[in-house]
């Protein structure tokens, strides 16, 4: 949808991860929160909308509804790490709703 979560290249990952010791983990995060696009109830709705209306806060929303059903999916997984990465998700998301 709206935000990147897959970085360019392996440094990329390795700058976000420390190490890729944690890529199983990041994996899980990746997976859920595309998981999280699929069981999204309102995903129609709001995809709908943005489709006739273009406005970045319904990209958003569609966004953030996605990070927070994978957040209810995952809650084995580092929270830190699950924050950084829905973080850097949505200041993508944000920046590239600016620059649009």
């Amino acid at each position: 949808m709206g935000g990147s979560i897959l970085p360019k290249n392996i440094q990329s990952l390795y700058n976000v991860l420390g190490s890729l010791e944690r890529l199983e983990e990041y994996t899980w995060i990746i997976f859920t929160h595309e998981l999280g696009h699929a069981l999204d109830p309102n995903l129609a709705m709001l995809s709908e909308e943005l489709s006739c209306t273009k406005n970045p806060d319904i990209l958003y929303q569609i966004e953030v509804n996605a990070w927070n059903i994978a957040e209810e999916l995952i809650p084995f997984i580092d929270q830190d790490l699950f924050f950084l990465i829905r973080n850097e998700s949505l200041v993508y998301c944000t920046n590239r709703l600016l620059v649009s």
